[in-house]
């Protein structure tokens, strides 16, 4: 009668709290610097052995010459979205 329980819960964009020092310089397409960050946090893979992320193939024609900041995986993915003009 007197019972209670309390759940908490993150998404996986929220978890993305370490933080991301590789940037590189030079030119790069934004697909492959989300895949960077993504790869670098480390993420288990889903019980099918596969990545669990979806990064739209789209972000492979969208170039850029900026290096991203030492931050979080999640702000520097939030960045990426930015220079995409997309959500995260």
């Amino acid at each position: 009668k007197n019972n209670q329980a309390t759940f908490s819960c993150t998404g996986l964009i929220g978890s993305l709290s370490g933080s991301f020092y590789k940037s590189k310089l030079g030119n790069k397409n934004l697909y492959d610097m989300a895949e960077e960050v993504l790869m670098d946090a480390n993420l288990t893979l889903t019980e099918h052995g596969t990545h669990p992320w979806v990064i739209d193939p789209t972000l492979k024609q969208m170039f850029t010459t900026a290096a991203l900041p030492i931050d979080t995986h999640m702000n520097c993915l939030q960045l990426i979205a930015h220079a995409a003009r997309c959500r995260l």
